[in-house]
Parts: C-alpha cells; structure tokens; sequence
C-alpha cells in the first residue's frame, strides 16, 4: 500500500465497509447461519471489551442499585 493511512482513514474506511455488506444486518445474518462463525463473532466482540472498567477520573466504580 503506497498510500499512507492515518487511524481516522482506517476506522473511516472499515465504517463504509461494514455498512456496504449489510451493517448490522448484515453481521447478524453472517453470525446466524452456522456455530462456527457465531464463535467468531463471540472472538470478535470480546476483543472490542474494556479490559478494565474505572469510574469518575480513574477512581473506583460505584453502582448504584435502585428498586423500582
């Protein structure tokens, strides 16, 4: 690739992709037809996670639990 890409072209680029084959939509249909790429759907996703959740300024997480 001769072109220089910065991260804002790459997340650009993979966006238009991803809407082109369907969007949502389309990754629901590809993720349903078969166990294995409902598997790789799991990988995918657990990969975009947080590795660490932190509250206000890095401080501790507080939750709040409310009954309705």
């Amino acid at each position: 690739m001769s072109e220089e890409w910065t991260p804002v072209d790459y997340i650009q680029m993979v966006d238009e992709v991803f809407d082109r084959l369907g969007g949502a939509d389309g990754l629901y249909e590809w993720a349903s037809q078969s166990p294995d790429n409902l598997k790789e759907f799991y990988k995918l996703i657990a990969k975009r996670l947080p590795n660490e959740v932190v509250g206000e300024a890095g401080g501790p997480l507080l939750i709040q639990l409310k009954q309705v």
